[in-house]
């Protein structure tokens, strides 16, 4: 786990929600198009290619700085309706995005003294170079995964789920009226025995008492 670090910068401004997407795709293609540049550039060797590729590198900085906050954007619209194994993916992803806004200065600082210099810095830049866009594709791999499995910022997701929260909430309903009936009934069938005794009850004590009519009518004729 790497240290904790942020960028101290508030901008004076607000910006707005899912511009974080078209600025990671530039942030990932831009490193790989400037290792190629350089790539080929150690056998041609042209000052042109360079400073192109200089150019991208300052355009980087730029557009990686620009993720960083737009992903604060982002991040912080979507943390209350993830999960916890996704928070924590979203507290990495942002903490290396933030490690890779300031590599992308180290890296065109490098780039400033090659132009200048050659030799040994250029080795270096060049493993610099390399290590940078490993840890850019892996960033966008880990934003890959807060989409598209844990659907970050999707809004039809979040549509899904507010409609299963409504039918979890009529089911419940459902569930409490079907328990209401079902104790109803058992209520019903409880006090139908008592009933059909009362009733057996009854007939007895009139058929009671009509045989003990029938006798005193019969002793009354005798």
């Amino acid at each position: 786990m790497l240290p904790a670090i942020d960028i101290p910068i508030t901008l004076p401004f607000e910006l707005p929600v899912l511009l974080h997407p078209p600025l990671v795709h530039f942030a990932i293609v831009l490193p790989v198009v400037i290792l190629l540049l350089e790539f080929v550039n150690l056998f041609m060797r042209k000052r042109a290619v360079s400073v192109v590729s200089l150019s991208l590198l300052t355009l980087l900085v730029i557009v990686l700085f620009g993720a960083f906050f737009t992903g604060k954007v982002d991040g912080s619209e979507a943390f209350d309706a993830m999960t916890g194994d996704a928070r924590e993916i979203l507290k990495e992803h942002k903490l290396l995005g933030t490690y890779l806004a300031y590599a992308s200065l180290v890296l065109l600082f490098l780039k400033f003294l090659n132009v200048t210099k050659s030799g040994t810095l250029k080795v270096l830049y060049m493993l610099a170079l390399i290590g940078f866009v490993f840890a850019t594709l892996h960033q966008g791999k880990e934003g890959g995964e807060l989409v598209f499995k844990h659907g970050t910022n999707v809004e039809a997701l979040a549509d899904m789920d507010d409609k299963a929260f409504d039918l979890q909430e009529e089911l419940d309903e459902l569930t409490e009226e079907l328990d209401e009936l079902k104790a109803s009934a058992e209520e019903e069938e409880t006090e139908a025995p008592e009933a059909e005794k009362k009733e057996e009850t009854v007939e007895e004590t009139e058929e009671k008492k009509e045989l003990e009519t029938e006798k005193e009518d019969s002793n009354e004729t005798k």
